[in-house]
């Protein structure tokens, strides 16, 4: 009998704990206070995002550049997915192949070739031409 109201008073203590309490949150109040929070902690997360761009910029530059002793002069596609680019590396100028996964010199030039700063992308076509001259007719007054 003892064993049957002990396990009644168990099961019962444990049907009260199981029960589901509901607690009503009330919403925060729109005080001056509190808006000012909220806009502080948005201006530190702003703040944050744009440190961190500029920091990621200010590496980047540090770490690819090769300086002025290598430039790519000039490049030319013969595929979809393959060019051709002139390099100039202090005073030598190489011919290199680059394709997917892969760079091939292709060859070491003994004479420079001058360039004069234009970047080639291709021969211009009779299109292409049209185009430029039309444009530019266009924006003249």
């Amino acid at each position: 009998m003892r064993l049957l109201m002990i396990l009644c008073v168990l099961l019962s203590a444990t049907a009260q704990a199981t029960e589901p309490t509901v607690r009503t949150i009330a919403p925060p109040e729109l005080t001056g206070a509190y808006l000012l929070q909220i806009l502080f902690s948005l201006l530190v997360v702003i703040g944050g995002i744009i440190a961190l761009t500029w920091l990621m910029r200010r590496l980047q530059h540090r770490s690819g550049s090769a300086g002025p002793s290598l430039r790519a002069l000039a490049s030319l596609n013969v595929g979809t997915r393959e060019r051709v680019v002139l390099i100039e590396i202090g005073t030598k100028q190489i011919l290199v192949g680059v394709a997917p996964g892969r760079v091939q010199t292709l060859h070491v030039l003994d004479e420079s070739i001058d360039v004069s700063g234009k970047e080639t992308h291709g021969a211009d076509t009779p299109f292409a031409h049209r185009l430029k001259t039309a444009l530019n007719t266009r924006s003249k007054p």
